[in-house]
């Protein structure tokens, strides 16, 4: 059975959001059997609290992995040295994890998130962009083989990012590095944006065995399976399955508007219709539930 977890990014707003140790007994809560933890969370841990968050959340059942690219770490920047400050970070983040005991690194680790060219973009700037971040991160696996962590890089949409848009971009990318530790995250949120059809773009990164890891939620970032969207669950979940996809599936939605963090996920309304904490909690348990259920 595929696991289905929660990004602790979903507590955003709620005041557990400064509590490691309370996102992941929040997230329990939901029957949830995994948690997208923040990198930026891990990254201010000493190393002994992150093999005791690692000990915790095996108690519970939660299996961890590490998500978010570093803000300030530009690997792929045209000035070399940038790029090996910024490599330097991700190499942290990486030891992170791994002393986390997750298996993933993921996030858009190839690019700064959020940020975009200032004038019209040229494939010949696109061509040396991508061989400067493909370099850094074949670089980055080679770090990461050892240490038993898979990176994976996150696809998102053209608002969020504009080297790698779409699974297919993603699966010459991994073919340019040439490491079995590089890996798609993939998420339908964004995959409703860019692909012609998610599940098409899903079946071609599982035959490609480049499907690592994936978020999920509904196309205006709800939980699925609360409200009726354009998006077929059944169909997704079909495609995962047909494809014998053996990663974990997490419900990566961001639903309060007067999150600390909301700014940066464009939350200019909430996206629950219970946006209490116990609102919360029951509307992922619901969501996690219904994921499960589906035919």
């Amino acid at each position: 059975m595929l696991k289905i977890g929660l990004h602790c990014n979903y507590w955003n707003g709620t005041g557990a959001e400064g509590d490691p140790l309370r996102l992941l007994e929040l997230t329990a809560q939901t029957g949830a059997d995994a948690m997208d933890f923040a990198t930026s969370y891990a990254l201010h841990m000493s190393l002994q609290e992150r093999h005791e968050y690692a000990k915790k959340a095996k108690a519970m059942g939660i299996t961890l992995s590490l998500n978010g690219g570093i803000s300030d770490a530009e690997i792929s920047h045209p000035d070399s040295n940038i790029r090996k400050i910024g490599l330097q970070k991700c190499k942290q983040a990486v030891r992170a994890a791994a002393e986390l005991n997750c298996r993933i690194w993921s996030g858009v680790i190839y690019a700064k998130w959020l940020s975009m060219p200032e004038t019209v973009f040229t494939p010949d700037q696109k061509t040396r962009m991508w061989k400067r971040a493909a370099a850094s991160v074949q670089e980055l696996c080679d770090f990461a083989a050892p240490l038993g962590v898979n990176i994976c890089i996150e696809i998102v949409n053209r608002f969020e990012a504009y080297l790698i848009n779409t699974a297919a971009d993603g699966i010459r990318f991994i073919s340019d590095i040439k490491r079995s530790n590089i890996k798609l995250l993939l998420d339908v949120f964004h995959m409703n944006i860019e692909e012609d059809s998610i599940c098409d773009s899903l079946s071609q990164a599982l035959l490609s065995d480049c499907l690592g890891h994936l978020h999920i939620s509904e196309s205006n970032r709800r939980l699925p399976g609360l409200t009726k969207t354009d998006i077929n669950w059944s169909d997704v979940m079909n495609t995962l399955k047909n494809g014998n996809y053996g990663g974990t599936i997490i419900l990566e939605s961001m639903v309060l508007s007067q999150a600390p963090a909301a700014h940066s996920f464009r939350t200019w309304r909430n996206m629950t219709d219970k946006p209490t904490l116990e609102g919360l909690i029951q509307e992922a348990e619901n969501s996690i539930r219904f994921l499960y259920h589906l035919p």
